[in-house]
């Protein structure tokens, strides 16, 4: 504490060799040059002792005592190098989850995966709507993950190119129209294209969804929230077999695909009143061109370990 005529100011720190500002006896020493907090020990003396903070610490106060009486403690202030300082922008980090908004994402990852449970747990039906089908009935199943196969690759670049909330809704939209269509039960040559089409918003999902569900949770709930996320495919199939298989038999496979897309619909009207912009402020990757994608390709399925 340095004294004199009566006044003293609490100081804390450290001099521009690293040593506390207080002596062996806690009286702060004369010689001693205090600097600004940038970082820098070679600059100028001051004049006085600085009682500016560290920018990088809690604020602190300083209390000035005159005699008998103490003023209320005043807020230290900012060093001037606090504000000029600039540098990259610190992730931004969660201290609770917003767990209503995860159940959302969850649910909205939930049809996606009904895009598959909603044609494997009706298949019978299909066949007897389609009779003519034969075995390329079961290309009504398996190409989305055709669709997967050709676009999966691009699909990350492009997701943080349009952005994570455009993606998601523009995804939910088009999986209830294209349900929609498929409740007017089509040709089967239509009905292929449609299954198609869903593919593109099925991989979609299944990118976009995972990524805002890890950042918007806590730390300390991550792993249980992406556990629930890693269980949705298996709960779809579970609940389709339990009530959309009976829906389907009442009504019809027109009725299962209805219901499909109201779902998609209604959340997307609910996620884009929920679900904030700007979740993920990254730069997009660079576009590896059409001659880049095909190499790309070509590497990918030419090995076993990736």
């Amino acid at each position: 504490t340095w004294r004199g005529k009566g006044v003293g100011h609490q100081v804390t720190g450290a001099d521009h060799r690293g040593r506390s500002l207080l002596g062996s006896a806690g009286t702060l020493r004369r010689s001693d040059r205090v600097y600004g907090f940038c970082g820098d020990t070679t600059g100028p003396p001051r004049s006085r002792i600085n009682t500016m903070r560290d920018p990088f610490r809690p604020p602190t106060t300083t209390r000035r005592t005159t005699g008998h009486a103490a003023a209320a403690p005043r807020a230290t202030r900012h060093h001037p190098c606090q504000t000029a300082r600039k540098g990259p922008r610190r992730a931004m980090t969660r201290d609770t989850t917003p767990f209503g908004l995860i159940a959302l994402l969850l649910l909205a990852g939930m049809t996606a995966a009904a895009q598959f449970a909603k044609i494997s747990a009706i298949f019978p039906m299909l066949a007897q709507t389609y009779p003519k089908a034969g075995a390329s009935l079961g290309f009504l199943v398996s190409i989305i993950s055709l669709t997967g196969v050709l676009t999966g690759l691009v699909a990350g670049m492009l997701v943080a190119r349009i952005g994570f909330r455009r993606v998601v809704l523009l995804a939910l939209v088009l999986g209830a129209l294209v349900s929609g269509i498929q409740a007017l039960l089509p040709p089967f040559g239509w009905m292929l294209v449609t299954r198609a089409i869903e593919g593109i918003s099925h991989i979609a999902l299944v990118v976009a969804l995972p990524t805002l569900i890890a950042r918007l949770a806590a730390v300390r709930h991550r792993p249980y929230v992406m556990t629930l996320w890693g269980s949705y495919f298996g709960v779809t199939f579970a609940l389709t077999a339990w009530a959309g298989v009976p829906l389907a038999q009442a009504h019809g496979p027109q009725a299962l695909f209805l219901l499909h897309g109201a779902l998609m619909l209604a959340l997307a009207a609910a996620l884009a009143r929920a679900l904030p912009s700007g979740l993920i402020d990254s730069a997009p990757p660079p576009w590896p061109g059409l001659r880049g994608l095909l190499a790309s390709h070509v590497t990918i399925y030419a090995s076993p370990r990736i």
